[in-house]
């Protein structure tokens, strides 16, 4: 369960992250 645990918040991490990145081009790409 604690494998199945930390492969969750590994995903919503790397989800959160992607969305910021994602964030950040578009505001780089609008300056």
């Amino acid at each position: 369960a604690s494998s199945l645990d930390a492969k969750m918040t590994d995903l919503s991490d790397r989800e959160e992250k992607s969305e910021i990145y994602s964030s950040n081009m578009t505001q780089a790409m609008g300056a």
